[in-house]
């Protein structure tokens, strides 16, 4: 039996998404965390650049508190898709003190007496009744995770 080995790169690149051009790069193994070589990356840019910088938009593999945190730091706006890694396990969170809940994927609910979760959707003004309501839930205030400024 013959045994082979590969060895791989990853390359994380922060792109300015006016000129197309490269900002910051680093060349790392293929089996290093994606989170903390983003964090290496926004340390390591010069003030000069981060502070024209408004946004971070990496992929969901960029998702963690501790990303998230360093780009605030720069004062960068950090806009990421987001991972549902919950460790309590919950598929969803209650909204304060209210029946509605919520997802990581923007879904509202309206739990009903019985346990039951109706998503809850606009179906436009009623006329005899005259009425309409609309919920809003500014998740960011909720979660810090989800990448706009508190």
């Amino acid at each position: 039996m013959k045994k082979e080995y590969h060895y791989g790169f990853k390359v994380h690149i922060i792109c300015d998404v006016k000129t197309e051009l490269p900002i910051g790069y680093n060349v790392l193994a293929a089996n290093s965390d994606e989170k903390k070589a983003m964090i290496e990356l926004l340390e390591n840019l010069p003030s000069r650049i981060t502070s024209r910088m408004e946004h971070l938009m990496p992929d969901r593999g960029y998702d963690s508190t501790e990303m998230i945190r360093a780009a605030k730091a720069a004062g960068i706006i950090p806009i990421v898709d987001i991972r549902n890694c919950r460790k309590d396990g919950e598929a969803t969170k209650q909204y304060k003190d209210t029946d509605i809940v919520y997802d990581f994927k923007g879904n509202v609910y309206m739990v009903d007496d019985k346990g039951e979760q109706r998503r809850m959707h606009y179906e436009g003004y009623d006329r005899q009744k005259q009425f309409f309501m609309v919920i809003r839930i500014a998740l960011w205030y909720t979660d810090d995770r989800l990448g706009l400024p508190l």
